[in-house]
């Protein structure tokens, strides 16, 4: 159940301790045919079965008392200096396999924690990153019974009518008022991720339902819709809030899946979204969905100019949250995402990826911790995922191997 060091897809040479990086999941998982449900009516209202408020000052005894440990961060918990990048990848990884980032008993049990607390206990539960959290352990840390409870709390979570909230126990957060297609998708490819390792039946019956709500983001234009909105009132105008090149990730996560997992109009959805935007992530102005862009593209095999990305770097290496004015300090997970795709890059400059890989580690605490900006004294799980595995892929490369940009998390 350890963390495998340094292991990107299940292929490794034991000799020389090279990581080949194969490519993905070669299994194949059948689903067996669902009837699908037509596109909504009327709004409905998010159903969750995880209580409002996860954060209290007291243990809530629907969650696991170890998310509750008493432990308070400080800025004093940030190194000053930069470590040997493989040695700060293990950390990481060790924090993601040992920190209370997973709800271990009660409704929430298996859900995947978006940010803990400085005080080390989560503020929501978060089906994206449960999504992503099904990847990351299928490449490093195959636990099938952690695993497993992750794929029956998604299960659980959309086993209804209604659908689960984007953020369970957020309260009214205003992502919890739309069912997006992107967060699906990673859901539905967390669930395939895990199908060889946690049981291929128990993964595609948990992921029938999503596949259904994703059938219903099929827009008029035959391209995937951004969300659908549950309730009355507009969303904030955002980048997830609006059809965009990002979408070329969502497309890209569905058209990876295993043969029988997607319905004809899904599958003709999917490839009209990626061919939409294969070549138009330069329209996010935001580097976070630029990334998540390019990831999508150069899934569907596109290639792109490494400029999109490192036009924007910052005398310290680090990259600006957006290319737009007055642009917010910088993010973890926009240098993670933004270090892997040089990795996949035949000509990223070294010295690009050295000064980014300084930007990225600042974010990292000394017990593994990811933060989201430097400084913030929360743990982001999705930045520390990412962290890790941009840095596993560095460890690649310096190797002599090529990551795959299939196993993007």
């Amino acid at each position: 159940g350890g963390v495998r060091r340094g292991a990107g897809r299940r292929g490794r040479d034991q000799a020389s301790q090279v990581i080949l990086a194969p490519s993905r999941h070669g299994s194949c998982v059948f689903l067996p045919s669902h009837g699908i449900i037509g596109r909504l009516s009327k709004p409905f209202a998010v159903r969750s079965s995880v209580p409002a408020a996860i954060r209290t000052e007291t243990p809530d005894p629907t969650m696991d008392e170890t998310l509750f440990s008493p432990i308070t961060f400080t800025a004093d918990d940030f190194p000053a200096d930069s470590a040997d990048p493989a040695e700060i990848r293990d950390r990481i990884a060790d924090w993601l396999a040992t920190a209370p980032i997973q709800a271990m008993k009660g409704v929430g049990r298996g859900g995947i924690a978006g940010r803990l607390d400085q005080h080390n206990r989560p503020e929501y539960l978060y089906g994206e990153i449960t999504g992503y959290w099904l990847r990351w352990a299928s490449l490093y840390m195959p636990d099938a019974d952690r695993m497993g409870a992750a794929v029956d709390f998604l299960a659980r979570e959309w086993s209804g009518p209604e659908p689960a909230a984007t953020r369970a126990g957020a309260g009214d957060d205003w992502r919890n008022r739309a069912v997006f297609s992107f967060d699906l998708a990673m859901m539905v490819q967390g669930l395939a991720d895990a199908a060889p390792i946690a049981g291929q039946e128990r993964c595609a019956t948990a992921a029938a339902p999503l596949l259904q709500w994703l059938d219903r983001l099929v827009g008029d234009d035959g391209t995937l819709s951004s969300h659908l909105p549950l309730a009355t009132g507009a969303l904030p105008a955002r980048w997830s809030t609006r059809p965009g090149p990002y979408q070329a990730k969502t497309a890209a996560a569905l058209l990876g899946l295993p043969a029988g997992w997607l319905t004809p109009s899904l599958t003709q959805a999917a490839t009209r979204t990626l061919d939409l935007h294969r070549a138009t992530a330069a329209d996010h102005p935001e580097l976070h969905p630029r990334c998540y862009a390019l990831e999508g593209a150069v899934r569907g095999g596109a290639e792109f100019d490494p400029g999109l990305l490192t036009d924007a770097c910052a005398t310290d290496g680090s990259l600006p949250e957006s290319l737009t004015p007055h642009a917010r300090s910088p993010r973890a997970d926009v240098q993670a995402q933004v270090l892997r795709l040089l990795c996949v890059h035949p000509d990223a400059l070294p010295r690009q990826v050295d000064s980014l890989v300084s930007a990225l580690t600042r974010h990292v605490r000394t017990d593994g911790a990811v933060a989201f900006r430097v400084g913030d004294l929360f743990a982001n799980v999705w930045c520390a995922m990412f962290a890790h595995q941009a840095l596993d892929w560095l460890c690649q490369r310096r190797a002599g191997a090529f990551p795959c940009i299939a196993d993007v998390i």
